[in-house]
């Protein structure tokens, strides 16, 4: 990988900044390797998709089941929003919560990202929930936004005409748009969030799905026929270290043992 030139906050708040138009699009990842692969093939940012880093370090669906102990090792978040069975505080509580974000930052160019669950909240139909629902996601992201959020998140808007008055009932302000397969959100393409103006599209299965798909086939053949080479596509476990990053570490290693034997040399002649 690449090292980094500025911070991520600061390239984020630069993307959603520029005059370009542009969609920043966002993969999600949900360990040290996905994030190594997302980061080689290159994208605007990446987001650390909540279903996948449960299920991946615990084995559990998104229920709230971490502990804030365990997120702190690879982040935070909440329950996966596509859930059943979910509501939303009052919206006086949900405007304390963005002000207090708000007052609290530290870092400048860290981009505050109000999410509300509204379209699909229990208090408004749950999976039945209509227009009403949607309103209100909207009335409570207008708040979040004048309170000083950066950037407004509707999880689930149920059609494209949905997500085009979302963001038009928004603008000027960035919208992120939630893009899963076969969710409660239409199949979005990357070309589609930008046609329908989206400042910023998360793809949070881009990672976990496939892989899960990966690992059935390769343990299947493993179990059936024997062998993984067929799945393992040629690949060795070198070709696996050099993913992770052996290679960048051999480097250092000889930068900072070349640098140090220079010095140490010139020292001794002085």
């Amino acid at each position: 990988m690449k090292k980094a030139t500025k911070s991520g906050a600061k390239t984020l708040r630069d993307g959603l900044a520029s005059d370009s138009g542009k969609c920043l699009i966002g993969p999600g990842v949900f360990d040290g390797i996905s994030t190594r692969v997302a980061s080689t093939v290159g994208f605007d940012f990446l987001y650390l998709a909540g279903s996948g880093a449960t299920g991946s370090y615990l084995a559990e669906p998104d229920l709230s089941v971490m502990t804030q102990t365990e997120f702190a090792k690879i982040g935070e978040m909440m329950r996966c929003g596509q859930l059943k069975g979910k509501d939303v505080v009052d919206l006086e509580h949900f405007i304390e919560r963005i002000r207090s974000a708000v007052e609290a930052r530290m870092d400048p160019d860290f981009v505050i990202i109000a999410r509300t669950d509204a379209r699909q909240a229990g208090a408004f139909g749950g999976e039945y929930a209509g227009r009403e629902a949607f309103q209100e996601g909207v009335r409570r992201l207008k708040a979040a936004l004048e309170a000083g959020a950066d950037m407004a998140f509707m999880e689930s808007p149920r059609t494209t005409e949905e997500c085009a008055t979302l963001v038009k009932e928004l603008a000027p302000r960035p919208v992120l748009i939630n893009v899963l397969p076969h969710g409660l959100t239409p199949n979005l393409n990357t070309a589609d969030c930008q046609r329908l103006g989206f400042a910023a599209a998360i793809y949070p299965c881009t990672g976990f799905i496939p892989a899960m798909i990966a690992m059935q086939k390769s343990y299947g053949a493993l179990k059936n026929s024997g062998s993984d080479l067929m799945y393992c596509k040629g690949q060795s476990i070198s070709d696996f270290f050099d993913q992770v990053g052996l290679r960048e570490a051999w480097e250092f290693d000889d930068r900072v043992e070349k640098y140090s034997k220079e010095k140490a040399d010139s020292t001794e002649e002085k």
